[in-house]
């Protein structure tokens, strides 16, 4: 899996990832892990997804209630602006159960998330007044990949 974000005409090594999960298919695939990331006002954040296995790209994987969190309170990435890095094939939705429909996200309904197709990136800043990133990464449960399949979530701090 590939460990890089766009930057002009190509990809570059981001380093030490700030949070990094590896996600298994098959019987794992119902597990979920719980981020949480301390972060600064201004950085900007890359929530980047890789996938490798037999057919992994083709699974939802999903970033669960994502939200910055601080002193003057919590804000969901969905109410926030972000960008997809172009550079990468995959695709990046956000999701609300306001649209309708359902979303499990370890076998449980999910409220809001964003839906990555690996391998996939956005960025996004972090506003004034939030010192957390917090979200819960794992597949989609409404259509679960074979055991073969893995994928990592990563949380890094863009280069700057």
């Amino acid at each position: 899996m590939a460990t890089g974000v766009e930057r002009g005409d190509g990809l570059v090594n981001l380093g030490t990832p700030l949070f990094t999960c590896e996600l298994g298919g098959g019987v794992d695939a119902l597990s979920t892990q719980l981020v949480e990331v301390r972060v600064t006002p201004g950085d900007e954040l890359l929530l980047v997804v890789d996938a490798s296995g037999v057919d992994a790209a083709l699974f939802a994987i999903v970033w669960g209630e994502p939200a910055l969190s601080g002193p003057v309170g919590e804000v969901s990435l969905l109410e926030l602006e972000w960008q997809p890095l172009s550079s990468l094939p995959g695709d990046t939705l956000a999701w609300s159960s306001a649209h309708g429909g359902e979303l499990l996200l370890g076998g449980r309904p999910c409220d809001a998330a964003l839906l990555m197709r690996a391998p996939a990136a956005i960025r996004v800043r972090v506003p004034t007044g939030r010192e957390r990133f917090v979200a819960e990464c794992g597949f989609d449960a409404s259509a679960l990949p074979g055991p073969l399949a893995r994928a990592r979530c990563s949380v890094y701090r863009a280069p700057t």
